[in-house]
């Protein structure tokens, strides 16, 4: 939310506080975008996606499981499809690192980051897979670019797009 740092109440309205004018200086807001997560149908894991210098299309990522307290970071670097975008996660900590592209049914389990195996160009979207909420700010720019996108999935978990 952005907010006036003179008036301590938020504002209700992210749209407001970006074409209000005012003459006191401005918050900047921490996680203006929503985003979504194909995962494993369960809660268990914090998403925060970090826009790269106002780039739509290269994103950094950082992929939080509660459970197994694994940390995973990395780059999405969108390829030809919207809802294709290619990913390098790297697992931080004391386990092997991790570095794939196109995410397929990768599995946490304990502090082990699995890749199955990878979806041809045709393929359905899998299970498990990273992917921008195309309702935010940022897609009216990609779908521009790429007008024949696949839709989003419908079953999707909302979380937090955040800028740095």
């Amino acid at each position: 939310m952005k907010k006036l740092t003179t008036d301590p109440t938020p504002k209700a309205d992210f749209a407001d506080a970006l074409h209000s004018t005012p003459t006191a200086s401005i918050e900047e807001p921490k996680c203006p975008f929503s985003a979504a997560v194909y995962t494993d149908r369960s809660s268990d894991y914090e998403l925060r996606i970090i826009s790269r210098d106002g780039a739509v299309t290269e994103m950094g990522v950082d992929l939080t499981s509660k459970s197994t307290k694994l940390n995973l970071r990395g780059e999405i670097m969108w390829s030809n499809g919207a809802a294709r975008p290619y990913i390098a996660l790297a697992a931080l900590g004391d386990t092997e690192e991790f570095y794939g592209g196109e995410i397929y049914a990768l599995a946490v389990e304990g502090a082990e980051v699995i890749n199955s195996g990878l979806p041809g160009p045709d393929d359905d979207a899998p299970p498990t897979l990273l992917l921008p909420n195309y309702s935010a700010t940022f897609y009216s720019t990609f779908r521009d670019d790429y007008p024949e996108t696949a839709e989003l999935p419908q079953d999707v978990y909302y979380l937090t797009m955040c800028q740095k």
